[in-house]
């Protein structure tokens, strides 16, 4: 059975997205009924998206966990990484626990809504996505 896949490229201009278009360097190591995820390492962007209650992806050396349905995207730049968390479903009704295994020295650029709850040797973050209407929760991290 084929499986549609895609890949979001937030902030990219028509000109990246004709690009990356004409010349994928996407890849999807995981595509099934209940995550979706992709990783383009030229731009540093990863896209992970749950339908069901979360779980663990594998994705480069960053293994993502999340305890609830939504989409993360990540993005690694010059010592940075940046993580947005949405609920597109708008179906949440409880705080969302994030886990990335990654060590970070610094948070920035934190969104209303988000509590950091660890740095090192992980970053774990809650964001509480009730009543927000899917609006994305961003955090920016300084990172080793």
């Amino acid at each position: 059975m084929a499986r549609y896949s895609y890949v979001v490229l937030p902030g990219a201009t028509a000109a990246q997205t004709q690009n990356c278009a004409a010349s994928p360097e996407a890849v999807v190591p995981l595509n099934t009924a209940q995550v979706f995820a992709a990783r383009d390492s030229t731009i540093g962007t990863r896209s992970i998206f749950w339908t069901t209650a979360g779980g663990s992806v594998p994705v480069d050396k960053t293994f993502l966990v999340s305890d609830a349905a939504g989409e993360v995207i990540t993005e690694t730049a010059m010592g940075t990484l940046g993580v947005s968390y949405t609920d597109p479903t708008q179906a949440s009704t409880t705080p969302v626990h994030l886990e990335i295994k990654r060590s970070a020295i610094a948070s920035s650029a934190v969104s209303p809504g988000v509590t950091i709850t660890q740095l090192s040797p992980t970053i774990k973050l809650t964001t509480d996505p009730t009543a927000v209407a899917g609006r994305p929760f961003n955090v920016t991290f300084s990172t080793l």
